[in-house]
């Protein structure tokens, strides 16, 4: 389930200049993988709008046994070697699903740091919370990471998952957010899930209260728990209906793909002007 090319480019900017926006030389999109391993969610999206590449970044290590990360600074380094692979130098905009979210801060940290060739100017996290150590789950929390899978899926590839999703538990349980009092923090969209994973429970606490799965954990936090880590991270947050696993499932694809669309449009105003480029309605 692996893309076969790493950086995989999902949508070309020839290709979308249809929509009648942006300009040829626009920063290009690196949509980095959700805790799965793979970049199969993001070639639901359609088109993008904004007359620019999109690529999605798989898991390298997925379907392989041993050479496991040891944690996401190592992975969020290797990333930024495949995005050097595309383009060296100017402006690019990081963002992922979940776990992708993550990888792509960390990433736009690490190129802030070097503070030469290439800028992240923009991040679009896809439902991603904020999980510090403490809320970190017990052994229960496992279970409450694989969501449902299509019946086409073979059971080794559905092994894999599982130990992809596993991993990235590890990874985020152990990562700490980097600080940014030294660095331009990127101007930030979150697309927030605005229901619940129905029938996700964890373990019962004593006092008989079932505990919400790690993903919802922060779901009554307008910003998902960014705040308490870097105030200011995110900049602007776009609800949208169904929960953190239906967000590319294909009843939603259509409402989803606007809301997308108009996260991405969001994040372009932020950082270039308007009236460099043609916004779409």
């Amino acid at each position: 389930m692996a893309a076969s090319k790493n950086p995989f480019l999902i949508q070309d900017a020839a290709a979308s200049r249809g929509y009648g926006c942006a300009s040829p030389s626009a920063a290009p999109l690196f949509l980095i993988h959700d805790a799965s391993g793979n970049i199969v969610s993001y070639l639901k999206l359609g088109s993008l709008g904004g007359a620019r590449r999109v690529y999605g970044i798989s898991d390298p290590h997925f379907g392989h046994e041993g050479g496991a990360w040891l944690s996401v600074n190592e992975m969020a380094r290797h990333y930024i070697k495949l995005v050097k692979k595309v383009t060296l130098r100017g402006n690019i905009l990081l963002g992922g699903w979940s776990f992708g979210g993550i990888i792509a801060i960390q990433m736009a940290h690490m190129l802030a740091a070097e503070g030469r060739g290439l800028v992240c100017s923009g991040l679009v996290l896809i439902d991603t919370i904020y999980l510090s150590p403490s809320r970190s789950l017990g052994s229960g929390a496992n279970s409450n990471l694989a969501p449902s899978m299509p019946a086409n899926v073979t059971p080794d590839t559905r092994d894999e998952i599982l130990v992809s999703l596993v991993r990235a538990h590890m990874l985020c349980s152990s990562w700490s957010p980097p600080s940014w009092a030294r660095h331009r923090v990127p101007q930030t969209v979150l697309i927030k899930a605005a229901d619940s994973i129905p029938g996700r429970a964890g373990p019962i606490e004593e006092d008989g209260k079932a505990v919400l799965c790690r993903l919802d954990s922060q779901r009554h936090q307008t910003d998902l728990g960014w705040g308490e880590t870097q105030p200011g991270l995110v900049t602007t947050v776009i609800d949208t209906p169904g929960n953190h696993y239906a967000l590319f499932a294909d009843e939603n694809a259509c409402l989803y793909l606007s809301v997308v669309h108009a996260g991405y449009t969001s994040l372009l105003l932020l950082i270039v002007p308007a009236q460099s480029f043609g916004v779409c309605p």
